[in-house]
């Protein structure tokens, strides 16, 4: 991985291309710089939208997965990066929480051209 994000990044950091990319959006994202194992979010901390692509290693895709899962909305979103890409042992962890998590998933859906899967948590809309 780190010959490829060589290449691809041309001698900036990770880092660099995220505020590169995000510079219109940063006043709604808040940025939390810290290894995902460690985070602490704020109590009552709740999300509408999740995107997991970081440490592709199967333990941290299933951590990021529950650190945003349990925090997720009613029909708010989970996406991952890098299902059915070249990374095998991702796609085969987001599969197993799949059959983990079924009872709780509204829908999956599938991106295949950009490697991404999204999982719509179970839930009812909020009443007017």
């Amino acid at each position: 991985m780190s010959e490829l994000y060589e290449r691809h990044l041309s001698g900036k950091s990770q880092e660099q291309i995220f505020y590169e990319v995000n510079r219109k959006n940063l006043a709604y994202l808040r940025v939390l710089k810290t290894d995902s194992k460690r985070v602490k979010f704020p109590s009552g901390a709740r999300f509408a939208f999740g995107f997991i692509d970081g440490n592709h290693d199967p333990a941290y895709v299933e951590n990021d997965f529950y650190l945003v899962w349990q925090r997720l909305v009613p029909r708010g979103v989970v996406g991952f990066h890098d299902y059915k890409g070249d990374l095998p042992q991702v796609t085969a962890k987001i599969e197993e929480l799949i059959r983990r998590e079924r009872a709780s998933i509204l829908s999956v859906d599938e991106i295949p051209a950009r490697w991404i899967l999204l999982l719509t948590k179970k839930g009812h809309d909020p009443q007017p």
